[in-house]
């Protein structure tokens, strides 16, 4: 199955991942789970909890991770912090044409929803890897959005992942 394109519909729902964002996805987050494929890029020694979302927009492996860790503010200053992101996976395991009409799709969709933000793009000609990022500031926080496409072993998969960056 593809995940939802119909605008009228991803809109709204879109406008309140990125609102949601702000509110530590208060309203977004469902039971506590144990992710199907977690991200690991931030090693052992820091705790993150993930929570199922409750939006649905027809994505694969959808949930929201809160993620504890300590950052050094200056010399002998450290801040216990603590993020949430949004992450889905679009499409898991696709076929070469499938993935990039829905990678397409989903950077269309997200410049339409969101015109004013800024864009940057990084595709290869082929459309095996690619990867749009949209990005503001608004009201002194920073958000991110990244749509990327992937294709390890010749798997293609699409994960978008939302995100804001307060005063780190």
């Amino acid at each position: 199955a593809e995940p939802m394109t119909d605008l009228n519909k991803v809109r709204p729902l879109l406008q309140k991942l990125v609102k949601g964002a702000t509110e530590k996805y208060y309203d977004l987050k469902g039971r506590e789970i144990k992710p199907y494929n977690p991200d690991l890029e931030y090693g052992s020694n820091n705790k993150a909890t993930y929570y199922a979302s409750v939006l649905d927009l027809g994505f694969k492996n959808a949930y929201i991770k809160k993620y504890n860790f300590n950052q050094q503010q200056s010399p002998g200053v450290i801040k216990a912090v603590e993020s949430y992101t949004y992450y889905a996976e679009l499409v898991h395991n696709a076929t070469a044409d499938m993935s990039t009409k829905v990678y397409k799709q989903w950077a269309a969709i997200l410049k339409n929803v969101l015109p004013d933000w800024n864009v940057k793009e990084n595709n290869n000609s082929e459309l095996t890897m690619g990867e749009t990022t949209l990005y503001k500031t608004i009201n002194g926080l920073n958000y991110v959005i990244e749509l990327r496409l992937r294709s390890p072993s010749g798997n293609r998969h699409i994960a978008m992942t939302i995100k804001y960056y307060g005063n780190l």
